[in-house]
């Protein structure tokens, strides 16, 4: 009988459901409609076919979290929070790394400033971006895993003692 999953249901569907579907819709966006992810995400940046090659990076990276979310993490490591607790501090690593590309073209000010987001592509952009970082971050704390959570080890939290 396999094990049941440690993770509460808000970050199983967050981060095995919702967050893959926004990637794979991303990735969609950005091999299919390049000038409408840009318009997104750093809107003072104009398409040209020379992008094509770093679009095809970035979707390659949003492949490999998409493949972890939804198939490996969910399906052979759902038992092991350890495991989902390495990916999600290296998913927080792109998620830094996306977020300074919106900081890169709205600027700090406007990024940390909600008031200031005045177009809905905006609104979308950091609420979709929000989201995922709120529940890699509350996993990481054992926001919601129970009492003493956040200073167990992943591993410990799991390990049952098998019978003899």
């Amino acid at each position: 009988m396999p094990r049941p999953t440690p993770l509460p249901l808000f970050y199983r569907l967050t981060l095995s459901f919702i967050e893959p579907l926004l990637a794979i819709g991303g990735a969609l966006q950005a091999l299919l409609y390049p000038q409408s992810y840009l318009d997104y995400v750093t809107p003072r940046t104009r398409y040209t076919k020379s992008l094509d090659p770093l679009f095809s990076q970035i979707v390659g990276g949003w492949a490999i979290i998409v493949y972890l979310e939804f198939y490996a993490l969910p399906h052979v490591f759902h038992h092991d929070l350890k495991v989902w607790k390495q990916c999600a501090t290296a998913f927080l690593l792109s998620d830094a790394m996306y977020v300074y590309a919106i900081v890169q073209d709205w600027g700090l000010i406007k990024v940390v400033s909600p008031w200031k987001w005045t177009k809905t592509t905006e609104w979308l952009t950091m609420l979709l971006t929000i989201l995922p970082i709120s529940a890699r971050l509350g996993l990481l704390l054992g926001v919601g895993m129970g009492i003493g959570a956040a200073s167990k080890s992943g591993s410990a939290m799991l390990t049952r003692k098998k019978a003899k």
